[in-house]
This record gives structure tokens, C-alpha cells and sequence, in this order.
């Protein structure tokens, strides 16, 4: 199948009236199945952590939630759209963040994409106070 984008214009005369039409048909076939392409990806990319009976978090560089998977609510009793915007670390037990900074800061510094072998072990709170 093809995809076409049909920009059209009409051509006016003088009193303002439709003389002609004139259509431009751009194909756009491939730029169509990209854009399904990554949105099939996204999908089954979103299934794993959605579906997981972990917690996955997803944050910026400024430590801020920005999505946390669903199994956040039978483990903690959060919702995950109450922790958006929260900072991940405000969820870890203040004794345990050192730790959970330190494997942070080194993961950035050594422009790395995962943590330390072996990460870190740490509590979480029961309850979140904001």
C-alpha cells in the first residue's frame, strides 16, 4: 500500500471564484511505515515494565519520576501517577540513599548505562510523606 500527503490549493480569478484546483501528491509511504514501526516498538518496549511484578522507575537526570510501572501500587500502595515528578531517591529510606546516589553518580561519570556490578541493596518507605 502507498500513502500519499495531498497538500491542495485552488487557483481564483478575479471575482474571487474557483477556476481550478491543483493537488500536489508527495510520497510519504515510508515515512508512514516508520512512524508505525515506532509505535509497534514503543508498544512492546512498554509491555515488559508494565506488566512486571518489579518496580521499574524512569527518570531524567534531575532524579525526577517520570513513569513507574504499575506493580508500584500492590508492593508500596502508591499509585504511579501520584510519584510523577517526585524524586526517585525521596522513595528510598534515607539511610539507604548514599548508596543509591553514589551508583547514581558513578553510572554518570563514567558514561556508563547501568549500574555498578551487583547495584546496591537498599529499603524503601512504607508510607511516602511529600
Amino acid at each position: 500500500m502507498l500513502w500519499g500527503d495531498m497538500p491542495m490549493s485552488c487557483v481564483r480569478d478575479d471575482d474571487g471564484s474557483v477556476q481550478n484546483f491543483i493537488a500536489q501528491i508527495v510520497n510519504v509511504t515510508e515515512q508512514v511505515q516508520a512512524e508505525g514501526a515506532l509505535v509497534e516498538s514503543s508498544r512492546q518496549y512498554r509491555l515488559l515494565p508494565e506488566n512486571s511484578t518489579d518496580v521499574v522507575a524512569y527518570s531524567g537526570p534531575d532524579d525526577l519520576i517520570e513513569w513507574l510501572s504499575p506493580a508500584v501500587t500492590p508492593i508500596l500502595g502508591w499509585a504511579p501517577e501520584d510519584l510523577v515528578e517526585t524524586r526517585l531517591t525521596d522513595l528510598i529510606h534515607s539511610e539507604d540513599r548514599r548508596p543509591a546516589n553514589d551508583a547514581r553518580a558513578q553510572v554518570t561519570s563514567e558514561q556508563q548505562t547501568k549500574a555498578p556490578s551487583g547495584g546496591f541493596l537498599g529499603r524503601s518507605y512504607v508510607s511516602f510523606d511529600a
